[in-house]
């Protein structure tokens, strides 16, 4: 068996690992040791911490920095004149990042700087961006004077397990990979490649190879030629890649028409008065609006549909946690619905569709 394949085997079977949020002052930091190339490809180096935090909080964590962030955060310790007597190595060993690290930690102006703690990855969730859910908050998402950006990405999640893609909470990383895609206008092939082998690490939501798996029985789906000429949303191979599936999933806290509560809010101002029997959700993704429709009407049969296969079999997956069972998804072409016992419904809803037109 060759190596690869044995270093797939073993990672497929480790459990999912969700960095927590860490928040603090530090007391202790320093290389333990070198690890294991990271998403990038790059040697990384763990840095072990401990934190003054409350309670409730992690009082220690690690973070993965390669030589090259070592790098960056000394240049930018001397950027912002803090740089001093901390004889920055010339070789990157563990012991010399070490004694660096322990030279840094003497420095109460440095540990209680934003570019350390954005160096050890705390002190920063994101959660505070708003990204689309009004201009205001828009304009602090593309305009970088109007929000500080950490200076180094939070440490990055592992999942190998797809549920996991669907119940864990939004990481750090994964709200920084969001803001950084918002602001990669002048280094947009740049960001794609650091994006893209990423998104690689994710679980690709995989299933037959003709998708048969999620199509109506005995019904084949022809992709239209352009629906993924355009790559929406910095997302690498568009939204055929399954790889995708969680960062569009994680869209719900940024752009209104995602968020469940507000779907429910305009849905009831247009239709709560109503009582639809049958229901069609046409791209409906990783199946917002239809989980909404469904709850909204318990009675009614919904029938969701879209282009991407694994965004279905996401969709299909959630149902199950959520269970909720008045929801059938299908990989299909709305164009052709002649499978469908009856083309005939009470109510049509395809807004996610006219976002990604517009």
């Amino acid at each position: 068996m060759s190596l690869i394949i044995l270093l797939a085997l073993v990672a497929s079977s480790s459990p999912s690992y969700v960095p927590p949020y860490y928040e603090g002052q530090p007391t202790f930091a320093a290389v333990a040791s070198l690890d294991p190339p990271d998403f990038r490809g790059e040697d990384v180096y763990r840095i072990e911490f401990n934190l003054d935090a409350k309670v409730e909080m992690p009082q220690d964590g690690f973070i993965h920095r390669s030589w090259e962030d070592f790098q960056k955060f000394d240049h930018l310790l001397t950027t912002h004149l803090m740089n001093f007597g901390l004889q920055f190595p010339s070789e990157p060993t563990t012991e010399n990042l070490d004694a660096y690290m322990k030279r840094v930690m003497e420095h109460s102006n440095i540990v209680n700087s934003n570019v350390f703690h954005d160096f050890l990855g705390i002190n920063w969730s994101g959660k505070d961006l708003k990204f689309m859910q009004s201009l205001a908050e828009f304009m602090k998402v593309v305009i970088p004077p109007l929000y500080r950006a950490p200076d180094f990405a939070p440490e990055p999640p592992v999942f190998t397990d797809e549920a996991d893609c669907i119940s864990a909470e939004e990481t750090p990383f994964e709200v920084y990979a969001y803001l950084m895609g918002f602001r990669s206008q002048t280094s947009l092939q740049e960001f794609n490649e650091w994006f893209q082998a990423f998104l690689s690490t994710y679980p690709a939501f995989d299933g037959l190879e003709d998708d048969s798996d999620v199509q109506p029985e005995g019904v084949s789906v022809m992709i239209p030629p352009h629906f993924n000429q355009t790559f929406v949303h910095f997302l690498p191979g568009g939204y055929l890649n399954g790889q995708t599936v969680r960062i569009s999933f994680l869209g719900k806290s940024k752009f209104n028409f995602l968020d469940e509560t507000r779907i429910k809010e305009y849905l009831t101002m247009l239709y709560g008065d109503k009582n639809p029997k049958r229901i069609l959700d046409i791209g409906t993704g990783p199946g917002f609006s239809a989980f909404v429709l469904a709850e909204m009407f318990p009675e009614a049969e919904i029938i969701a549909v879209d282009l991407a296969a694994p965004y279905i079999r996401m969709a299909r997956k959630w149902q199950e946690l959520r269970n909720i069972t008045n929801i059938q998804f299908y990989h299909a072409n709305a164009e052709d619905l002649s499978w469908l016992e009856s083309e005939s419904f009470d109510l049509i809803n395809y807004a996610y569709v006219l976002h990604e037109i517009a």
